[in-house]
């Protein structure tokens, strides 16, 4: 895993780095829907810059990206977090610890088994296939995946103990919520697009491989 020229690439569109961590931060009532809007938005146009950047496919504008990519995101983001969806029908017979704890480590496992399926699906702009590829490629390789699965762990692991927080620190000031929230998820955007950028150079890596292993049977 080429962690350096990963971040070499997050470096070079950081711009997407506090925007999407502003419009994931659902705790603001009164703009709550203009958040999920922008979010979605911001999502598929991110990732679909990142993935062709570092497969070297040619630059386009925001606007095409977000055309290309919207359905397969919307579309696979639906069906990786349908776990967590139905999961939360059973919350309401627990406490908050609980809840928090089963959340994220449930978070954790989707997180860890899509690695690989988000990168395919933006490089193949396709849903079903890159699903299953996605977790065969993480299964066969999880040896040389440990470094993505620990930063995926850390993020996890942050996101939990800034939510176990809230308990102590109700209520909510302007710095509060700086420093609970944004700045925490700011760091995860960050490492969630170290992680996309890594597993989509080793898709390309590996892509080489079987391309150049073909050539030389021929």
């Amino acid at each position: 895993m080429n962690l350096k020229e990963s971040i070499k690439i997050v470096n070079a569109n950081l711009i997407f780095v506090p925007l999407l961590a502003l419009s994931s931060i659902f705790i603001f009532p009164s703009y709550f829907m203009f958040l999920v809007i922008l979010m979605f938005v911001l999502d598929p146009i991110a990732y679909g810059k990142l993935v062709g950047e570092t497969i070297d496919l040619p630059k386009t504008t925001w606007c095409s990206l977000f055309n290309v990519h919207w359905k397969n995101y919307l579309v696979v983001g639906i069906i990786t977090g349908s776990p967590l969806i139905i999961m939360s029908f059973f919350y309401d017979d627990m406490n908050y610890i609980q809840k928090t704890t089963i959340k994220n480590l449930l978070g954790f496992i989707i997180s860890c088994l899509t690695i690989y399926i988000w990168p395919l699906v933006f490089i193949n702009k396709e849903i079903k296939p890159p699903i299953f590829q996605g977790i065969n490629i993480l299964l066969k390789n999880i040896r040389i995946s440990t470094p993505l699965i620990l930063i995926t762990f850390f993020m996890f692991a942050l996101k939990f103990l800034v939510e176990l927080s809230l308990i102590k620190l109700m209520p909510l000031t302007s710095f509060k919520v700086f420093l609970i929230f944004i700045a925490p998820r700011t760091i995860n955007v960050y490492l969630e697009f170290i992680i996309l950028t890594s597993a989509t150079m080793f898709i390309k890596e590996h892509a080489n491989k079987l391309i150049n292993q073909q050539e030389l049977n021929e």
